[in-house]
């Protein structure tokens, strides 16, 4: 009598297989996880350094909201919405809406998008030196830095940013002046609620 138990010797062997995927496989998923996490993640963790170091000899904070399409045409006129400096208590707010926690997403151009940031953190040491973080929030990338690199914002800074720009009386909206930018011709300055 035939003993119950199931032949396995007529079963497909894994030839090496692990898991579901091939050894083949394999060097296409390292790469996916360096492109699509490995990058972003490092972006992320390298940008909350460089604003921690601008953040350890601060001496002064200031968020601004501004039109920033005077940088790029001469006939438009350069307008502040709005400006709070922050007291020495709150600077830990603004690595707070930095995390150096874990990203992924795809890498981009930044000229993809039309980098045309309405918000900016200008961080001043004792020496007089400015470490400036622009935050576009119409094509979510961001700028540390003068001549940093323009990169996607990460997936976890994007609800922080927005509510530490609300909670400061600068809040996000794109194209809410566009009279402004069109019919000024002069400089002016709209103080917000959170400058008084």
């Amino acid at each position: 009598m035939k003993d119950d138990k199931e032949d396995v010797s007529s079963l497909p062997k894994s030839g090496g297989r692990l898991g579901c995927f091939r050894f083949g496989s394999l060097p296409l998923l390292a790469l996916a996880l360096i492109v699509f996490v490995g990058i972003p993640t490092w972006k992320a963790v390298h940008g909350w350094w460089e604003i921690r170091s601008a953040l350890a000899n601060a001496k002064s904070v200031e968020l601004v909201h501004f039109n920033p399409y005077a940088d790029h045409f001469a006939f438009t006129p350069r307008i502040v919405y709005g400006m709070k400096e922050l007291k020495p208590e709150d600077f830990g707010k603004v690595l707070a809406a930095f995390p150096p926690l874990p990203d992924f997403g795809m890498p981009s151009d930044p000229y993809e998008c039309v980098f045309d940031p309405h918000h900016k953190i200008v961080i001043t040491d004792a020496s007089g030196h400015e470490t400036v973080i622009r935050v576009c929030f119409i094509c979510d990338h961001v700028q540390i830095g003068e001549k940093g690199d323009i990169f996607c914002t990460p997936l976890l800074w994007r609800p922080l940013l927005h509510k530490f720009f609300d909670d400061e009386g600068l809040p996000f909206t794109p194209d809410r002046y566009m009279e402004d930018y069109l019919n000024s011709t002069k400089d002016v300055k709209i103080p917000s609620a959170g400058s008084q």
